[in-house]
Parts: structure tokens; sequence; C-alpha cells
């Protein structure tokens, strides 16, 4: 009986290799190469995002040197996405980089010319030069691209608005309308369109839309477009939703609420407001001060009006309005010399200011009561519907007793506490 043959151990082995080098040595297949090489980008795609996303965080922190450098590891790994292009061209413009930004959105665009991104900050490049028509296109150009933002069908009504093209606008905001139905930022828009227009009443409607339809700051620039117009109420209403609640909290918003209540009549509500919101200061501004002491004066709360003029006077002796309060105060406390002596620091500091003239024809105006009052024999005292004082002669021509003497005015040594003096600063 024949035995089979073992084989060599080494032998088997060497065999084996033998096999596997036969088997290799045509080298890599076109396939095993295509999925190495498809490997390969996604590994750089993917490196490539996080780098991406790490510098939108960075620019979003205002960090862009770091998001510049980042989002060029992004280009490197890879350099064919015309949005990690985009990214680095707005960090770019954030750094003032104006020509080096619209070379990056240029490039990009022979890479994809599809890249809408590029397309509009194009457009913001070119309106920044004042080149409206040719950013007019750009953004035009990126609404037809990518229909679905809002940025871009806005970007062009504006860019019509400044242009003076009124049908441009009212056209694309008509188109803009079946994309996008309600919406502030059109609201807003629209509310421009027919102030340029001259329809006051539709420029109001749309702007107190656009503060109920909108974020903090649509709400800022439909508020400020309702106090120009005079919608005091307008304006409180639109203060008190709660989309304006930050808004509000704000010292130039709190300020812009106490101007719309002295407007309506609320006087001493302002003055609580501003006296409330000073307590949350750290140092009062001069506009706060300034506006504390209207209010106050509008009220008749003479002891704060006489406070916010120190506090002006003494921190900010080259402006007007202190000493303006303080001649106020001094008027309504009956100090006439006081007036008349703060009055000239006002001209010395703003000449021409309308409340001084005001200011004096009331002094004038006690002054010559006062004289009447001690003397009223000898004339008597008229007062014209405009404040300006008249005195007429109680003697007639020829020294004979007066045919028809007026009666004296009722005397009037000083203005009293209590009196209401009309605000100069509305004068």
């Amino acid at each position: 009986m024949t035995m089979p043959r073992r084989t060599s151990p080494v032998l088997g082995a060497l065999g084996l290799v033998a096999v596997i080098a036969a088997a290799g040595c045509n080298g890599p297949t076109a396939r095993g190469i295509e999925n190495r090489r498809a490997a390969n980008d996604r590994f750089d795609r993917a490196g490539a995002q996080i780098a991406y996303d790490q510098a939108q965080q960075s620019l979003i922190n205002g960090q862009y040197k770091l998001a510049l450098d980042t989002i060029d590891q992004a280009i490197r790994r890879f350099p064919q996405d015309a949005g990690y292009l985009a990214l680095r061209g707005r960090i770019q413009q954030e750094m003032r980089q104006y020509e080096g930004a619209q070379r990056t959105f240029e490039y990009a665009l022979t890479i994809d010319p599809t890249c809408h991104e590029c397309l509009y900050y194009l457009g913001v490049e070119a309106q920044r030069r004042s080149d409206d028509a040719a950013a007019l296109e750009r953004y035009d150009l990126a609404w037809s691209l990518e229909p679905s933002r809002l940025q871009y069908a806005a970007a062009g009504v504006e860019c019509c608005l400044a242009m003076d093209d009124l049908d441009g606008a009212e056209e694309r905001l008509c188109t803009a309308d079946q994309f996008f139905g309600q919406s502030a930022a059109l609201s807003a828009l629209r509310a421009e369109l027919h102030a340029l227009q001259g329809d006051d009443v539709r420029a109001l409607q749309h702007a107190r839309q656009a503060a109920l339809q909108s974020g903090e700051g649509l709400v800022e620039e439909s508020i400020w477009r309702m106090f120009r117009a005079g919608d005091w109420r307008g304006c409180l209403d639109a203060l008190s939703k709660p989309a304006a609640t930050e808004l509000s909290q704000r010292e130039d918003m709190q300020r812009l609420r106490a101007r719309c209540l002295m407007m309506t009549g609320s006087a001493a509500a302002a003055r609580d407001q501003l006296v409330t919101s000073e307590l949350s200061m750290r140092e009062p501004t001069p506009e706060h001060m300034v506006l504390l002491g209207q209010a106050a004066w509008s009220c008749g709360d003479w002891a704060r009006v006489e406070r916010s003029a120190a506090w002006l006077m003494a921190r900010q002796p080259d402006l007007a309005d202190g000493y303006v309060l303080a001649a106020g105060a001094a008027f309504a406390r009956g100090e006439l010399d006081r007036t008349s002596g703060y009055l000239d620091r006002v001209d010395a500091v703003e000449p021409g200011r309308v409340v001084v003239a005001s200011l004096r024809r009331k002094v004038l105006a006690s002054q010559l009561l006062a004289a009447g009052a001690h003397n009223p024999s000898e004339s008597s005292l008229v007062v014209n519907a405009g404040g300006v004082a008249a005195v007429s002669l109680a003697v007639p021509v020829g020294g004979g007793a007066p045919a028809s003497a007026a009666p004296a005015a009722a005397p009037l040594a000083a203005a009293s506490p209590s009196q209401s003096v009309q605000n100069p600063f509305a004068d």
C-alpha cells in the first residue's frame, strides 16, 4: 500500500506566498484604486467640513483671524467646494479686506457658477462701492438660483429703493409675496416704499405690521419709523409687545418711550420711568438727564428740574440744556434775576436759541407787572397773546385825567412755584 506524501510545512508556506505574489504581480486593480480615492475624498471631505464648521463658529464669535486660518485648512483639504470659498470671502469682508473678498467670490464662481452665496456677497460689495445697478443684477441672479432665500429678495428691493426705482421695488415685492407670504422684512420694505410714495397712512400700517411680525431688529426699525411719523401711541404699543421685551430695556429705547409718553400727555409717567431707569445705571448719560429735566418741567416737578440742571452744569458746562433747565426752575421760583443770569449763560454757549427769547419775554412781562403793581397810577400793562408785554401810559395828551384808562393787570411780582410754565424745549 502506497502512503501519501506529506508536504513539508516550510514548502507549504512558500507555496502560499507564491500564490499571493502571483495574484498581485499585476498591481492594484482599477476598482481598487477608485475605491481608495473615494475613501481619501471622504476623509478629506469630513476633515474639511469640520474645519468649515469651526470657521463659521469663529466668525460668529468675532475671531476673524482664527476663522480665516481655519477655513483655509478646509480649502486645502477640499479645494473644489465653492461654499468654503464663499465663507472665506465673508470672513475677509468682516476683516475689511474688501478687494480680497471680491477676488475670492469671483474665483469661487469659476469653480461653481451657481454659487448663489458668492453672487449675493458680490452684490454687497458692489453696493458698498455705490454701484447699485451691478448690485441689483447680482441680487436678482442669486435669487433666481435660490428663490427660497428671503434675504436675496429683500436685498433686491432695498437696492431698487436706493436707486429710486419704486416700480422695480413694487414688482419684486409682489413676486416675493408669492414665495414668502406675510413677512416682517417685506412689511418693513413696503412701509419704506409707501413712505417714498407719499402714502403715510399705508406706510404706518405696514410699519405696525412689521413690528408685530418681526424679531428685535425689524421691531426697532418700525418703531423709529412710527416715531418719525408722529405715531406716538403706535410706538408705545410696539414697545409693549413681547417681541420688543429685550429691546425696550435699552437706554435709548427707554428715552424714546419717555418722549412718546410726554407727547401723549403723560409727562409724570415719563418722569417716573426715567427716575426708575436711572437707578439701574452706573452713571446717567447727559441725554438721560436732559430728558428727565424736560419731563419734570412738563409736570411741574421743579425740584427734579433743578437737580437735572445742577448735574448737567457740573458735568457738561458746555451744554446749553443745563442752563435752560436752571432758568426754567428759577423762573418758576420767582427768581427773575437768576433766570436772566442763566439765560445769559445759554446765549454764551449756544447763541440764538429760541428758548432764550421765550423765557426773556416771560421775565419782562413779570417785571412789568410787578412795576405796574407798585405804580398803578403811572402805567397799565397789557400782555398780548404772544406773551410780549406792552406798556400803555395812563396819562393822556394835555395832562388831564385819563379819558379811559385800562384797568391795571393783576400784579405778578413773580411766578409762583405752582405756576404752569410752558416747556420752552418745545418752542
